[in-house]
């Protein structure tokens, strides 16, 4: 359940990590912005909540296919997952938001990062820590990667890639850059969510996006927002 700006944030906290899980069990619990429901080293333990009773789960985990096959398990109940680990590579990260994840963070010393994302998580927002922009920037492979299946051997620059956006669909990413969530997009263009998220994907062909969050940093990178 997307909890409303003004709610507070249900958080469920996974972490086999003592001295970690104690440090952001107290981050976490943020007096009228967050409440943590369960603090557990035993991410299944999570699965006992109903999907209404958390907003986020934020799982501090090794990188790898079993921390992936849990988010996908909690996608197919309905809970969002705020995946917070150390490694990261646009790989790793890729196959974080194939699996359904809606944040990915890198774990270190800044612990009120890890609080804003989850409250972004927790309110309907994609997030992926500002260490990991790079990985999407202009340059970055893949970058332009529908350009070059449409013209072999030619990668068009990324306004370029911009531009074959239609006005529609650039109001809608630009939206979503700005930090609004589907919901949002939909009240302020007037339009069904279902049409936000058909010209997300739309958009996402025509830029060569592997996902919304890529999308939204190449519309970020092009625009300066």
């Amino acid at each position: 359940m997307e909890a409303g700006r003004n709610s507070v944030v249900k958080v469920a906290l996974v972490d086999h990590d003592p001295i970690s899980r104690h440090v952001l069990r107290s981050a976490l619990d943020w007096e009228g912005v967050t409440r943590l429901v369960t603090v557990t080293e035993d991410p299944e333990a999570v699965w006992q909540h109903a999907s209404d009773e958390v907003d986020v789960v934020v799982f501090c985990t090794t990188l790898d296919d079993s921390a992936f096959g849990y988010v996908r398990v909690c996608a197919d109940r309905g809970l969002r997952v705020l995946l917070v680990g150390t490694g990261w590579t646009k790989e790793l990260v890729n196959a974080a938001l194939a699996a359904g994840t809606w944040g990915c963070v890198v774990k270190s010393i800044k612990i009120d990062a890890v609080t804003s994302a989850a409250v972004a998580v927790g309110t309907g927002h994609l997030i992926l820590s500002p260490e990991l922009d790079h990985f999407y920037r202009l340059g970055a492979p893949d970058s332009a990667r529908a350009a070059t299946t449409a013209r072999p051997g030619a990668a068009l620059p990324l306004q370029r890639l911009v531009e074959t956006l239609t006005e529609r669909e650039l109001e809608v990413l630009t939206l979503l850059a700005k930090g609004n969530n589907t919901a949002e997009v939909s009240a302020v263009l007037n339009i069904s969510r279902a049409t936000v998220k058909s010209h997300v994907s739309h958009s996402l062909t025509k830029l060569g996006a592997r996902n919304r969050v890529e999308a939204v940093l190449m519309i970020r990178a092009a625009t300066h927002l």
